[in-house]
């Protein structure tokens, strides 16, 4: 990788900005000063300093920010306050954004990073991956909200019955709201159904990652090793799980086709899915590769099939 892209990419500044920074003789590579902003580097194996502070190379970000009220959860606004103001400097080159929505008016829990495929996996409401909610309403709650809650709240303006979700009351007016959904305005949404007004709303966590108490409003740090892997472990678990439900219905239709054979010599037709035999899963976007012979049976019915 060039010298000038990884400091860009790790925030030092622009690649105008590191340019000159190397003009200015403030980068060196394995102690010797560079003098071109085309020279490879290989982050893992250099040594890397900007003005004698070594720099230690990472692929992603993961930030934890205690979102205040006022800022959208986007990544560039015209006209309002995103939450990426709030970051110092050096991180607006990673190409980093909020997994997630907060409202403008919500606190609490937003994770800010550049791992798409992490992200994904957390929004993505196959995934099932639970948000936890503190809520305060106008009115009193009830245990006939509870039960609502536990059987799916009918959104009448979407005519939409949400998915099953746990509302945890604290005080009269005030509630834990676990849901694994994360439909526009949901949880105001789903109270107001319910003939409550919503006051105040924080996330205080999604999935494993829970809102740190020592975090204030627009305050932010970097994950923990022990939370990234809590995050990659269940994005892991999900994919594992959804790849054997896959296979075993690969295989209960290869079964199926094979009963209904007549008896002739004909090639069988391979699954039309050539990755029914997956070998892994490419370690970045997460696309999986099929097994040679998997192609070479799919292309072999096609030769032989060829009309």
């Amino acid at each position: 990788m060039r010298i000038d892209k990884l400091l860009s990419n790790m925030g030092i500044g622009s690649r105008k900005e590191v340019k000159e920074y190397i003009k200015k003789g403030l980068v060196k590579v394995n102690g010797k000063t560079v003098t071109k902003a085309t020279q490879k580097v290989n982050p893992d194996l250099d040594k890397i300093e900007y003005e004698n502070e070594i720099l230690a190379y990472e692929k992603y970000t993961y930030l934890m920010l205690n979102k205040p009220q006022g800022y959208i959860s986007a990544t560039s606004s015209y006209s309002q306050k995103t939450v990426l103001d709030l970051l110092d400097k050096r991180y607006l080159n990673r190409g980093l954004f909020p997994a997630g929505r907060l409202d403008k008016d919500t606190e609490g829990l937003l994770l800010i990073t550049n791992d798409g495929r992490l992200a994904h996996n957390l929004l993505s409401p196959k995934k099932g991956v639970i948000k936890k909610y503190f809520v305060k309403v106008d009115k009193n709650l009830v245990p006939e909200d509870v039960q609502a809650f536990s059987e799916g709240v009918f959104l009448e303006e979407n005519q939409y019955l949400t998915r099953p979700a746990k509302l945890e009351i604290v005080s009269d007016t005030s509630a834990y709201v676990y849901i694994d959904e994360g439909k526009y305005h949901q949880v105001k949404r789903m109270l107001k159904s319910l003939g409550k007004q919503v006051t105040y709303l924080q996330r205080l966590a999604m999935g494993p990652l829970s809102l740190d108490p020592k975090l204030e409003l627009g305050d932010y740090r970097k994950l923990s090793e022990a939370e990234i892997k809590a995050l990659q472990e269940q994005n892991n678990l999900k994919m594992e799980d959804e790849m054997t439900e896959k296979n075993k219905k690969l295989e209960e239709e290869k079964i199926e086709e094979k009963q209904k054979q007549d008896g002739s010599n004909n090639v069988t037709k391979p699954s039309s899915d050539i990755y029914s035999n997956v070998e892994e899963r490419d370690a970045e976007t997460g696309v999986e590769k099929p097994t040679e012979q998997a192609v070479e049976d799919a292309m072999q019915w096609v030769e032989e099939n060829r009309k």
